[in-house]
């Protein structure tokens, strides 16, 4: 049965520019993919002439509402195909609703996997259905660091350490994109009058970790973390450990970036005990 592994991100940086036209976003972010949760997509081919799908996580919509049979659709249709038959599982391991990007990594995966099979498609077609699925997927088509701009679809790869000194806290709740993007605008005088991505990325690259930590941004952050009372106390429990603490994406998961893997190692001793009163789970990147 063709497998695939799909990985999750944080975003590093994210600033929003405003709202563009087509009702969506102009994003500039800084992607960094996350193997410390991976969701594992399986596609098996039949002669049903439809998607059939199916999840290890409670919760998570099996029917065409999911993003996965969206991918597939739209695959076909770009093919110029009709549907085959096949069906998609997936076995979650990333946090639904997170900000990690699990669904959009599971949709790429999906795009991938038909792609090994069929070969129906231009690198360029792909990038495109890629996108008129989710503006997140074209990123999962190749998880390497890399500077998005736009609804996040001009990707820009960037040279960036295989590890970083990251403790990455998915947090028990979810938090809907489309919630926070809506609440952003209340609370968009919170975010930095400046700040530079690059100046961030040229920082990561020569392992100033803590230098780092003061660069990173994420203008969703303000809105999630109100409405979310116990984000500020995870952000506490952090920044007494000697970590930058900041969302991912939506949220509402946390991460910190710390000065050096020492440091690291040490804060994730002292933090997975004060985490689990809270029934929550810390990990290293």
């Amino acid at each position: 049965m063709p497998t695939l592994e799909a990985p999750g991100k944080i975003n590093l940086y994210l600033e929003i520019k405003g709202k563009r036209p087509d009702s969506y976003h102009e994003l500039l972010t800084l992607f960094y993919p996350v193997t410390t949760f991976t969701d594992l997509v399986q596609v098996e081919f039949s002669d049903t002439a439809c998607t059939a799908l199916s999840c290890s996580a409670p919760g998570v919509p099996v029917d065409q509402k999911n993003i996965c049979c969206k991918a597939a659709d739209k695959y076909f249709d770009a093919a110029g195909m009709k549907n085959p038959g096949l069906h998609i599982h997936i076995e979650k391991k990333i946090p639904v609703a997170a900000g990690m990007g699990g669904g959009s990594s599971d949709a790429a995966a999906v795009l991938l996997l038909l792609q090994q099979k069929f070969q129906a498609l231009t690198p360029s077609q792909l990038a495109e259905t890629a996108l008129a699925i989710g503006a997140d997927v074209p990123f999962f088509l190749n998880p390497k660091p890399a500077l998005a701009r736009g609804r996040g679809e001009q990707l820009s790869p960037v040279d960036l350490p295989d590890h970083l000194p990251l403790l990455i806290l998915p947090t028990l709740f979810p938090v809907s994109a489309a919630w926070a993007y809506r609440y952003w605008n209340q609370y968009k005088d919170h975010a930095p009058a400046s700040s530079d991505p690059e100046l961030l990325i040229r920082t990561l690259q020569k392992k100033d970790f803590a230098a780092a930590g003061k660069l990173l941004r994420n203008d969703l952050a303000p809105a999630v973390v109100q409405k979310f009372p116990v984000l500020t106390l995870c952000t506490e429990l952090f920044a007494k450990t000697g970590g930058s603490v900041l969302l991912s994406g939506s949220g509402p998961t946390l991460f910190a970036l710390y000065p050096d893997f020492e440091t690291q190692e040490k804060a994730y001793r002292e933090l997975s005990p004060e985490f689990r009163k809270y029934e929550l789970t810390l990990f290293q990147s």
